[in-house]
């Protein structure tokens, strides 16, 4: 199976949305085994949200939470209480070390706020940490529900292989002639179903791509990790492939866009050259 075949998800926003997308399956710990789904979602913990196990399995791992932390308060001590409420958020925690790539900032994030209310003794403070920590696990549960596959992420790619005639005919309307979904378009792009999809559409969706990921990489201070250097390889290739598109259709290339891209082959290669990498799924 190679990348393509994997789903995917991502935050498109700014700064105040989540995105999510990678399951990892029964601990693999190699990134190129743990491609599965990209996410949209929308939190005040801002992030790329990878998904490293099946969707099934992950959702249900957040569904048994709820059951077994849905009431915190009812028929307990002030002790109990308390104990109940680290052993949430350590469970918590450990759903999402399993479930998604948790080196990445957005998980990191939560990690860290959860971590900070593990330690907290005061029973008066159990109601409001409970609930901040029960919006963690809800918002997650909609990542991994609301998960859209890699393989249907907006690209031009289909459109700088037609001819430059068919090209010319459809580069104004996108999810008129399914080279985008529109549904697609309508989830990633803001969209509504009836909107017309053009090549700028997608440009402005990766770029803010970028954006993102680098400004998380300059927030924890370190190099990418391999799931993040596929990322930045994936965006910059789609927008090469807006410019191919642009070049084929007598549109011309958009310099800020080639500025961030570099050489427009190479940024293209490079990508094909990860997504062929096959790996292995365990079940």
């Amino acid at each position: 199976m190679s990348y393509k075949d994997n789903t995917l998800i991502h935050t498109i926003f700014v700064r105040c949305e989540i995105s999510s997308d990678f399951f990892l399956i029964n601990g693999i710990d190699n990134v190129m085994q743990r491609l599965k789904l990209f996410v949209l979602f929308y939190m005040q913990i801002p992030g790329i949200f990878i998904i490293v196990k099946d969707k099934e399995s992950s959702l249900e791992q957040f569904n048994k939470l709820k059951e077994r932390y849905g009431n915190l308060h009812g028929g307990y001590n002030l002790h109990q209480e308390v104990s109940l409420c680290k052993a949430y958020c350590h469970d918590l925690q450990s759903a999402i070390r399993e479930c998604f790539e948790s080196e990445m900032y957005g998980p990191q994030n939560c990690l860290k706020k959860l971590a900070l209310y593990q330690k907290n003794d005061d029973p008066s403070k159990v109601s409001a940490i409970s609930l901040y920590a029960a919006d963690i696990a809800s918002g997650l549960y909609t990542i991994i529900l609301n998960s859209v596959p890699i393989k249907d992420f907006p690209s031009c790619k289909k459109l700088s292989e037609l001819s430059a005639e068919d090209a010319l005919s459809v580069i104004n309307d996108l999810g008129k002639y399914n080279i985008v979904k529109a549904t697609v378009g309508s989830v990633l792009l803001g969209k509504k179903i009836n909107d017309m999809i053009q090549l700028s559409d997608i440009e402005s969706f990766y770029e803010d791509q970028i954006k993102e990921l680098e400004t998380e990489l300059q927030q924890v201070g370190r190099p990418p990790i391999e799931m993040e250097e596929y990322l930045l390889n994936k965006f910059k290739a789609e927008l090469g492939y807006c410019q191919r598109a642009r070049i084929k259709t007598g549109f011309g290339i958009v310099k800020e866009i080639v500025s961030i891209i570099g050489n427009i082959d190479e940024a293209i290669n490079k990508y094909e050259e990860s997504e062929n990498m096959s790996f292995t799924v365990k079940s």
